[in-house]
């Protein structure tokens, strides 16, 4: 694997070419509106939030593009937020392909190293939220005031704009979390999915809307 992943981007016909570098130690993106100004830099070991997807733009009568949307959140409070915007279908196909390349680095070099930390900590009997759910020994808790679903109980189902963790026995008891609002929904996924395949529990539905 490289050690950095580069890119750059340009948000809107009008916005100027911006940087874009993840490391296994960091994200920098030059998100600043002066050329002057540093990039806005967060350090991987202190991320709490990841959230992406694709946000529509609406006309009077139909749809007239898309903004396919990253963001990642550090314990500060500091955001980095990554737009890229696609009116009339211009350009579409090179801007979704590099929102899914700029997805891949993101995967590759910061959420599987979180999957693996959370991973670890399951492995050692620790407890953790992650999207509010409940992650215990003996299975998810989905929701605040829902009883504890046990590991050999849960299905997962996979869509394009979010993702579902339910109980197989009562599928009424469920958590669902969308990747463009839900702080961590991503995170949910790939944990939820690695600790239930790491148990040889893991199915999950193909997309399927």
């Amino acid at each position: 694997m490289n050690q950095m992943f580069q890119t750059h981007i340009k948000s809107s016909v009008l916005d100027r070419v911006r940087q874009l570098s993840i490391t296994k130690d960091f994200i920098e993106y030059d998100n600043k509106d002066l050329i002057s100004n540093k990039p806005t830099r967060i350090q991987v070991s202190e991320i709490v939030g990841i959230r992406t997807g694709v946000k529509w733009i609406r006309g009077y009568v139909f749809t007239i593009g898309r903004i396919y949307v990253i963001e990642i959140k550090d314990k500060n409070g500091i955001v980095i937020k990554i737009k890229i915007k696609s009116l009339y279908g211009v350009n579409r196909n090179q801007i979704h392909s590099k929102y899914a390349t700029i997805n891949g680095a993101i995967y590759t070099y910061i959420l599987n190293d979180i999957d693996e930390d959370y991973t670890k900590r399951h492995s050692n009997g620790e407890e953790f939220i992650i999207c509010g759910v409940q992650f215990l020994e003996n299975g998810l808790k989905l929701n605040p005031n829902t009883d504890i679903v046990p590991w050999v109980d849960l299905g997962t189902k996979s869509f394009y704009s979010y993702f579902s963790i339910y109980s197989l026995s009562t599928p009424s008891n469920y958590k669902l979390a969308e990747y463009l609002t839900d702080w961590n929904a991503p995170v949910l996924h790939s944990v939820s999915r690695s600790l239930l395949a790491q148990k040889g529990l893991y199915c999950d539905s193909n997309l399927t809307k």
